[in-house]
């Protein structure tokens, strides 16, 4: 009788395991994410990203600045942040994350300067990061909205 109950829960908790497991890894498996703290900023207030890694295995960036962009959404162009970084693999481990900060200036060229630092113009917003696990791309992005 206690060999048949073995039998039937080997039998029964193996396949729920297995969907167990594949529904946790789709909820938090390989998860970039990046977040503000408000999708409303007014101009000149600096705004906080905060990377997460949720999933299980490290993600790994082609630099410290986490393959960090700007784009504004209204006129389609890239900002130009002015941030350089070595050329040196970066990782967020499992569950880790980490910040940037950005005080919503640009790089522009100048008249008398090769490049002047500016205020960027009101409007909406996109940052994005990017890196991959293993061969895998995997990139995230968070909209916000600079009013001013």
């Amino acid at each position: 009788m206690k060999w048949r109950k073995v039998v039937i829960l080997t039998i029964v908790a193996i396949p729920v395991t297995v969907v167990a497991y594949s529904l946790f890894m789709a909820v938090i498996g390989h998860t970039l994410t990046i977040s503000t703290f408000k999708t409303t900023y007014q101009s000149g207030e600096t705004i906080t990203f905060i990377v997460r890694n949720n999933g299980l295995t490290t993600i790994e960036f082609g630099d410290p600045g986490l393959g960090f962009g700007i784009t504004n959404l209204d006129t389609g162009k890239q900002v130009s942040l002015g941030r350089g970084y070595p050329q040196v693999v970066h990782f967020i481990p499992p569950f880790g994350w980490e910040t940037t900060s950005w005080d919503q200036t640009q790089y522009v060229r100048g008249e008398t300067q090769l490049f002047v630092k500016q205020q960027v113009e009101s409007g909406n917003y996109v940052a994005s990061v990017s890196g991959g696990i293993g061969s895998e791309p995997i990139q995230a992005e968070v909209r916000f909205r600079i009013t001013g």
